[in-house]
């Protein structure tokens, strides 16, 4: 894999964007406004009840953590309300734009953007680290996500690299993505995929650690602070002797599985993209039309971050007849009527996160489903799935598979230093 150097500044236009709009930025930003509210100049105890229901009540004013441009009306923060502006803009540039066959979002924006933001809110934006999957098409990158950076979707492999850990490039990148003061959370929670040799020496304690020989230092979760930082306007965490110090979690267990009290503590904030979390659907239920809405593909630069998607009203897809092979054959003509693809993914549109019953839902419920009506085992398959929910969102398939029996998939960590 060869990428060029305006590829992988491309990859760090996407961060950049991504942190401007981040949602754990503009909490982190709420959370030390209210603290400071609440508690002053004071250092206070990570693991004090007072701590933690501030920590929940700040919490509970997100409700976007899947809808990232969803604008917020309860903030207080300067800074948070600063995010919120530019939230609007970004969205409000999105849908003037989606009359067009594709959205650029061009680097010059972000510099802007990035910029305007660096002098209104004093953005602290070093040693940035994600992880980059994607895709090739020719000579054309397609995006699929960006996750939390710092080895955190490598680690699981090192297990199957013979003496990855001794070798000099990787001695040299642990040096340039960690902090020298950074405190481990070694736990595992029964989840095997933080299973790794340890190459970071210092470890922190969670209420319920168990003691094991340690090469660096030790630091015990009820020995944590937060104190507010007047420069930064961000919370910093110290130890009992007033020590900033850095704590992060080294695996790829997602964050909200995490328990609270580690969450709290985590200093780490890696940039995340999914164009799935920009919802920019304009929606009217009362419209009779299959097509409530499109959205072209997205691009950032040069970039292709979001591929062309389609929203659909369930009850105008399939008409009525008694044969299944009628209604199967007139559903392709409805989708070749309408110039929409017959080979794509389907997913349920689902407006608000906290409706999911989370508990009796099944493992593949958020999971895009592949469906391709040249064939009518598929439609059988996405009949089935379609009684889901009453709007459905349909992804084109790109790139698509011609002269190879499979698609392949990149992973790469992109490292920005500030």
């Amino acid at each position: 894999l060869n990428l060029s150097d305006k590829e992988i500044s491309n990859f760090q236009d996407i961060q950049r964007f991504s942190y401007l709009i981040s949602i754990p930025l503009q909490f982190k930003y709420e959370l030390a406004h209210q603290f400071f509210k609440k508690f002053g100049d004071s250092k206070k105890k990570i693991s004090d009840e007072e701590t933690k229901s501030l920590y929940l009540d700040v919490v509970m004013k997100f409700d976007n953590w899947s809808n990232v441009l969803k604008p917020l009306h309860n903030l207080d923060s300067k800074d948070s309300i600063n995010i919120e502006k530019l939230k609007k803009e970004v969205a409000n540039y999105i849908h003037t734009q989606k009359n067009q066959n594709e959205i650029v979002i061009e680097s010059s924006m972000i510099n802007e953007w990035f910029e305007l933001s660096s002098k209104n809110s004093n953005l602290q934006y070093k040693n940035v680290s994600s992880t980059v999957l994607f895709q090739k098409d020719q000579n054309k990158i397609i995006l699929n996500k960006m996750y939390t950076g710092n080895l955190k979707l490598f680690i699981r492999y090192f297990k199957y690299i013979d003496g990855i850990y001794d070798q000099k490039d990787f001695k040299d990148y642990v040096q340039k993505s960690f902090p020298r003061d950074l405190y481990e959370i070694k736990e595992g929670f029964g989840f095997n995929a933080n299973q790794h040799q340890e190459f970071i020496d210092n470890r922190l304690l969670v209420p319920g650690s168990k003691l094991t020989e340690e090469k660096g230092k030790v630091l015990s979760f009820n020995d944590l602070s937060f104190i507010y930082n007047n420069k930064t306007r961000m919370l910093d965490v110290i130890d009992k002797n007033n020590k900033n110090i850095q704590v992060d979690y080294i695996d790829s267990l997602v964050d909200y599985m995490l328990p609270t009290t580690m969450r709290m503590c985590i200093t780490n904030l890696s940039p995340r993209f999914d164009a799935d979390y920009l919802n920019v659907w304009e929606i009217n239920k009362e419209d009779d039309r299959l097509i409530i809405d499109v959205m072209p593909r997205l691009k950032i630069d040069e970039i292709l971050v979001g591929r062309k998607k389609w929203l659909l009203n369930n009850n105008y897809i399939f008409p009525e007849f008694k044969s299944y092979d009628e209604e199967y054959i007139e559903t392709v003509k409805i989708f070749k009527l309408h110039n929409l693809p017959l080979e794509f993914f389907a997913k349920s549109y689902i407006e608000d996160m906290g409706d999911i019953d989370y508990l009796n839902m099944s493992k593949t419920f958020m999971k895009p489903l592949y469906i391709n009506l040249n064939s009518p085992l598929y439609f059988k398959e996405f009949k089935n799935y379609i009684n889901k929910s009453e709007l459905l969102i349909i992804e084109e398939c790109f790139p698509k598979l011609e002269d190879t029996k499979y698609n392949t998939e990149f992973q790469i960590e992109v490292l920005t230093h500030g």
